[in-house]
């Protein structure tokens, strides 16, 4: 499979930071295909109720 990788604009810190030890669920994501063949990405920070990306596209399958 081929794609074209789009760059990220910008990285997104998780506040407060994650410490090493905690095993609990930080994030939530949610990974579709849209009707133009856009791998797309949905994430959540699970701490904050915060969406960190919502339905951004990532790669285009062909």
């Amino acid at each position: 499979m081929t794609g074209v990788a789009i760059p990220a604009d910008a990285h997104t810190v998780l506040d407060p930071p994650n410490p090493p030890r905690d095993s609990r669920s930080r994030l939530d994501l949610q990974i579709g295909v849209d009707a133009d063949r856009w791998l797309c990405v949905t994430a959540i920070d699970l701490w904050s109720g915060r969406a960190l990306m919502a339905n951004r596209p990532i790669v285009q399958l062909v």
